[in-house]
């Protein structure tokens, strides 16, 4: 029998010998797999995202792709918050910076005013006082990667709103829409570069309609997740775009697409090993696994739909907005009385007959009714001179005012002749003013009749 029980003594050694090490590598995969939950991050690339949250974040609320705008209640914090800027960044500015002058002008339709500088200094300076701050105190942290997380979705809406307001206001030909009369009869070399882009894209609504719809295209790709990288792409790319026409053409929109830029980049990075292997090295590359915020599967689908839901809010909301816009613009309303483009063939203030003299100041030159409400006399020389109008088709007469000068008015009682010929008389700056007036055929304007032709026999360039 002791053979036997040696023999079965042997077995189980050998059997026990040969479990341990499938036993001893439990533990391993289980460090591994906590590893690969917490990644470490290096000190730089810490820095970095504690820098870059802290300015993204903070300077996008001044901005207007701010996404919690349009949650209720939070434009009202946003204006006090705005307000509190308005007194701490001139303060700022003068006792600091030291400037010459003071601020007092904010953004308005320029982002690039003085105070909108200051106002990026001021939180590039807050965002590298916070890191410093931060680091102190989180010295102890490998990642942040559940911040990470949430910061890429908070950025991912902001720039889905930017964009979005961008092609909405394109999509619906708002922000460059065609070249009114007066712009059309301005000298060219009078106009400011800024001018001349917004006339040459106007000019063509179906490449205004391209451009905004490739804008609202990354942004809509920006409000689903699976499509955070084509959309940060696209973005990128149209941002940049925008960015050198601002640059180029002096658009004072500059700070605010740079920052476009700036999300598009912070979103893209994760992804740029992955984008390199593909586009760049031709290596394969693995799909990513982004950790759930939650460990509860019903929360993080709660948290993936409510930014879709928000950011498809967001969409409607401004193409609805621009739709509105677009339908009461005053070029898609009826026709004012007396519309068109009137030529000044006769001209004399007090009995005494003015000559069309190209330094005469107070002479008109044209006479210009395109829009409900307004109209625009063009002297002989000197800037366009615009004014509110009221006509008064049944008795003949119309009265001028201005925007402002409220106590500024001015009277005529006009005759139409004939539908191209009209002579009026009355009183302006206290002096009797008359004129003959001749309609001009509109249609005569090359930039708005030439159209697109598919065959050119040869270039058409004036």
């Amino acid at each position: 029998m002791q053979p036997q029980m040696q023999i079965e003594t042997e077995m189980q050694l050998q059997t026990e010998v040969e479990i341990l090490p499938q036993v001893a590598e439990v533990p391993a995969a289980k460090v591994s797999s906590a590893a690969e939950a917490q990644p470490y991050w290096s000190l730089a690339t810490r820095l970095a995202f504690r820098f870059s949250f802290v300015y993204l974040v903070l300077l996008g609320i001044s901005f207007p792709s701010f996404p919690l705008r349009y949650l209720p209640g939070v434009s009202f914090l946003v204006q006090k918050y705005t307000q509190l800027l308005h007194i701490v960044i001139p303060w700022v500015a003068k006792h600091i910076l030291r400037l010459s002058y003071e601020i007092t002008v904010f953004t308005n339709g320029s982002g690039d005013t003085t105070y909108d500088w200051v106002l990026m200094l001021f939180w590039l300076t807050m965002a590298a006082l916070v890191t410093v701050v931060w680091s102190g105190l989180a010295r102890q942290r490998t990642n942040h990667e559940k911040l990470f997380q949430w910061v890429r979705v908070y950025l991912r809406l902001s720039l889905a709103t930017g964009m979005i307001i961008y092609g909405s206001v394109k999509v619906f030909p708002l922000q460059m829409s065609l070249p009114s009369f007066a712009k059309l009869l301005q000298p060219y070399g009078d106009a400011s570069p800024m001018g001349i882009l917004w006339t040459s894209i106007g000019a063509s609504p179906a490449y205004t309609i391209f451009t905004g719809s490739v804008e609202l295209l990354g942004g809509i790709l920006l409000i689903f997740p699976r499509l955070l990288t084509l959309g940060s792409l696209v973005s990128g790319i149209a941002m940049f775009e925008v960015f050198m026409i601002n640059m180029c053409y002096d658009v004072p929109v500059k700070i605010f697409s740079f920052h476009m830029i700036l999300m598009a980049a912070f979103l893209l990075a994760p992804d740029m090993p992955r984008l390199t292997n593909l586009l760049i090295l031709n290596r394969p590359t693995e799909p990513v696994q982004r950790p759930p915020f939650f460990r509860r599967k019903w929360f993080n689908r709660v948290a993936v739909a409510v930014p879709i839901l928000f950011g498809l809010y967001i969409l409607g909301t401004n193409l609805y907005g621009a739709r509105q816009s677009y339908m009461n613009h005053p070029r898609n309303r009826p026709k004012p009385p007396l519309y068109g483009v009137w030529m000044v063939e006769e001209f004399s203030l007090d009995g005494q007959a003015r000559p069309p003299l190209t330094t005469d100041q107070a002479r008109w030159q044209r006479m210009i009714f395109q829009f409900p409400g307004s109209t625009v006399i063009q002297p002989m020389t000197g800037p366009n001179q615009a004014y509110r109008v009221e006509v008064d088709i049944e008795k003949k007469t119309f009265k001028l005012s201005k925007a402002s000068d409220q106590n500024w008015k001015a009277d005529f009682a006009f005759e139409q002749t004939t539908p191209e010929l009209i002579t009026l008389e009355g009183q302006m700056d206290g002096h009797k003013t008359q004129a003959k007036l001749r309609r001009f055929d509109e249609s005569k304007f090359l930039l708005l009749n030439r159209g697109f032709r598919w065959i050119n026999e040869g270039p058409f360039n004036r």
